[in-house]
C-alpha cells in the first residue's frame, strides 16, 4: 500500500519557533498530508525528520476534508481546529509552509510555497519556513 506522500499529495507544515517551551513540551512542528480523494495523515515531529513517538494522531482527530477530482485536475481542503493541533504556537511566531507532490516517474513535481535550501526535495526544513502574520479577529 502506498503512503500519501508517494502519489499526488498536498502537505502543510506548522512550526513553532519559540525557544521558551515549557518543560516536557517537545513538539517542534506538525505535518499534514492531504490526498485528492480527501484522505489525510498527520504526524508531529520533535526534530527534523524525528517523529514524536508519544503523539498518536487518531482517525477520530477532529479534521474535516473535502475534495473534488475533475478532468482539469483536483482540489482538496483540510480543516483542523487550532486547539487540537499537537503544536501549540504563539500567533506571533508561527511559521508555515505548504507543498505539493504531483505526478509520478520522470514527470514528478515537487512544489513548495517557499524556496527551500538544497537541490533535492526535502520539505522538512522548518527553520526555512516563512513567518506568517495571523490576525486574531475576536
Amino acid at each position: 500500500m502506498l503512503g500519501l506522500w508517494e502519489r499526488d499529495v498536498l502537505e502543510l507544515f506548522i512550526y513553532e519557533e519559540s525557544e521558551g517551551k515549557e518543560q516536557g513540551e517537545t513538539v517542534k512542528y506538525q505535518e499534514f498530508n492531504l490526498s485528492p480523494e480527501g484522505a489525510w495523515w498527520s504526524q508531529a515531529f520533535e526534530n527534523v525528520h524525528q517523529m514524536l513517538k508519544s503523539c498518536q494522531i487518531e482517525s477520530t482527530y477532529p479534521v474535516k476534508t473535502c475534495s473534488e477530482i475533475t478532468q482539469e485536475g483536483w482540489r482538496a481542503a483540510l480543516s483542523v481546529p487550532l486547539r487540537s493541533l499537537a503544536v501549540k504556537f504563539d500567533i506571533n511566531t508561527v511559521r508555515i509552509n505548504a507543498n505539493a507532490i504531483l505526478g509520478d516517474g520522470d514527470s514528478k513535481q515537487f512544489l513548495s510555497f517557499t524556496k527551500l535550501p538544497g537541490n533535492n526535495p526535502n520539505f522538512h526544513q522548518p527553520s526555512a519556513f516563512p513567518k506568517i502574520n495571523l490576525i486574531n479577529k475576536k
